[in-house]
C-alpha cells in the first residue's frame, strides 16, 4: 500500500514538472536562440486519429499499457543493473539520455519536450528506487501517459502545437 501511495504521489508531481519543462523549453529556445520549437510529432498524430476507431484504440493501448511496460523494463530495470543503483545518478542519468534518445528514433529532433523527457526519466528512476518495484514505475509511466494524452484531446490545439 506504501509503494501505491508513493506513485500516486509522485505521479502528479512528475506530470506537472514535465509540463512545466515543456512549455519553458519551447519559450527558452525562442527568446534565447530564436528557434521555434515543435510540439512532438505524436501530439499531432493524435489529434488527426482521435475518435472512436481502431487506429486510435491501437494507439492508445501501445501509450497506455505497451510501452510503460517496454520502456520501464528496459530503462529502469535492466540499466539499472548495469552501473551501481546505489548511487542513483550513476544509473539515472545514463537511462535518462538513452531514454531521450529512443524517443527521438523516429521523431524529429529537438523539439519542446527533450528536456521534459529527461526529466522524467531521472524521475521514473527515483520512483523505482524509492519503491523497490518496476510495476510502480511501470503504474506511474502509464498514469503520466494517460494524463498527457487525456490533454492532448481535450486542449485545443493552439495550445499543443507551435
Amino acid at each position: 500500500m506504501q509503494r501505491l501511495k508513493t506513485v500516486l504521489k509522485a505521479w502528479p508531481v512528475i506530470t506537472i514538472v514535465a509540463m512545466f519543462l515543456s512549455f519553458a523549453t519551447k519559450e527558452l529556445a525562442y527568446d534565447i536562440f530564436g528557434v521555434t520549437l515543435q510540439s512532438q510529432s505524436s501530439v499531432k498524430s493524435v489529434k488527426i486519429i482521435a475518435g472512436f476507431n481502431m487506429q486510435f484504440l491501437q494507439f492508445a493501448v501501445y501509450v497506455l499499457v505497451f510501452a510503460p511496460v517496454l520502456e520501464e523494463f528496459i530503462f529502469r530495470y535492466l540499466f539499472w543493473k548495469f552501473p551501481d543503483s546505489r548511487r542513483i545518478w550513476i544509473a539515472a542519468i545514463p537511462s535518462g539520455i538513452l531514454f531521450v534518445a529512443a524517443h527521438y528514433l523516429q521523431m524529429p529532433w529537438p523539439d519542446n519536450a527533450f528536456l521534459a523527457l529527461f526529466f522524467f526519466a531521472i524521475a521514473q528512476c527515483w520512483v523505482y528506487k524509492a519503491t523497490g518495484r518496476l510495476w510502480c514505475a511501470v503504474l506511474t509511466h502509464a498514469l503520466f501517459n494517460a494524463t498527457n494524452l487525456i490533454l492532448v484531446l481535450a486542449l485545443p490545439e493552439k495550445y499543443l502545437a507551435s
